[in-house]
């Protein structure tokens, strides 16, 4: 497959700093969670949030990080809960190496 350069970088939380080198099998859940995350934050934002179960807004945004666990993309509970943005990585990752 091809090369894939995209890093997820922890811009605030527990994780500050953390870098996490994506392959592109990976960019539905990470856009997945990028947009539960920004979702919860505006819902936050906005005084929306009465954090039943059952709203949606939790709903997505927990089943993302859930995923994003399952998948391995996150390794922890502290990077789960930490904010990320999407950047361009110098690094290059092989689909095949990975």
């Amino acid at each position: 497959m091809a090369d894939f350069a995209y890093k997820l970088i922890c811009t605030d939380g527990e994780a500050k700093n953390d870098e996490i080198l994506l392959i592109e099998s990976e960019m539905p859940t990470v856009a997945r969670f990028l947009r539960a995350h920004l979702n919860w934050s505006l819902a936050s934002a906005m005084n929306e949030i009465d954090y039943t179960p059952e709203q949606p807004v939790f709903v997505e945004y927990f089943a993302a990080i859930a995923e994003m666990l399952d998948e391995q993309i996150f390794e922890s509970k502290y990077q789960a809960r930490s904010s990320w943005s999407l950047v361009e990585s110098d690094f290059v990752v092989n689909e095949k190496a990975a």
